[in-house]
């Protein structure tokens, strides 16, 4: 029989699953049903079964969709205190959490949000590290001059002095919370971890207001959506 290479496999069978192959033809996904445990105990191609798909096709149930992130149906609602004199006015904000997170008092977070179940990574033996996903909502005056581009040079001021180490993964304009905004996504190499961070970040009031996620990097994917989601429902109430 011939050799299967991922660069060549026919598209009709490399469609979601879960495993991943990467060639020349590029990177697919395949379908659990055309993947094996190989003699080295991992996943490998099983080229019989691919070789019969080939020869007499049948056709192949639809992938199943992403499930919807589920976010709270109540918004949280964030209603600054009034200032006087010449002090800047805060200003509010409401945000759908993700259902069931726990809001917490958290350094000098306006708001903070942290899922009720940990995110597990191995450490050395015996030791796992364990910690939650969160988002962080984070007010700070700035002058009345700065743009987002000076947000954005502060932003990885303050990422390089507290990481051992960090690449950055996607950067650019966006829209936050129905005006513009920039992105900020990143992995940082922490004393115990590395972390994943996606930063919303727009100007209101002559505040720099960012909305966070964060997540173990090693559970990202599963944590992504939901934190998008909710990151997305921020919204400013004046």
């Amino acid at each position: 029989m011939r050799n299967l290479l991922p660069g060549i496999i026919p598209l009709i069978i490399l469609i979601i699953a879960g495993i991943v192959i990467a060639g020349a033809g590029g990177t697919y996904i395949v379908r659990k049903q055309f993947v094996k445990k190989g003699q080295s105990g991992k996943a490998a191609l099983d080229e019989k079964k691919i070789s019969e798909q080939l020869k007499n096709p049948v056709p192949l149930e639809s992938p199943s969709p992403e499930p919807t992130p589920q976010l709270a149906p109540v918004q949280y609602n964030y209603e600054p205190e009034k200032t006087s004199g010449d002090q800047t006015q805060q200003p509010g904000f409401t945000i759908n959490p993700p259902s069931g997170w726990n809001q917490e008092n958290f350094a000098t977070s306006e708001a903070a949000f942290f899922s009720p179940d940990k995110d597990k990574e191995d450490a050395e033996p015996p030791l796992v590290y364990t910690q939650p996903a969160n988002i962080q909502i984070n007010l700070e005056e700035i002058p009345a001059d700065a743009t987002l581009v000076d947000a954005e040079e502060s932003i990885i001021e303050y990422v390089q002095a507290r990481t051992k180490s960090y690449q950055v993964i996607a950067k650019g304009e966006t829209t936050f919370a129905n005006q513009t905004g920039r992105f900020y996504e990143f992995t940082a190499d922490t004393e115990y971890s590395v972390e994943h961070v996606i930063i919303y970040f727009t100007i209101k009031n002559n505040y720099l207001v960012q909305a966070s996620g964060h997540a173990l990097d090693s559970a990202w994917s599963n944590r992504v959506g939901v934190l998008k989601a909710s990151i997305g429902s921020f919204r400013f109430t004046d």
